[in-house]
């Protein structure tokens, strides 16, 4: 899923604003993790799948492979 679809979403449902702040919430989140980390969160196999991992943006956890 793209940014810009969680942030249309997010338009839709909550409004312009809320979407804006959770859209550069997101990237700024992203960017660090992907820029300053050597991995990207937790390693979740156990859980969610193998080579899965997770790291928190605001109130939601972000999920990747």
């Amino acid at each position: 899923m793209q940014i810009r679809d969680i942030r249309a979403y997010s338009q839709q449902r909550w409004g312009k604003d809320v979407a804006d702040l959770y859209a550069h919430d997101l990237r700024i989140t992203i960017t660090e993790v992907l820029d300053q980390r050597s991995s990207p969160g937790p390693c979740r196999s156990g859980d969610l799948g193998a080579g899965i991992f997770s790291f928190p943006c605001a109130s939601q956890m972000i999920i990747t492979s």
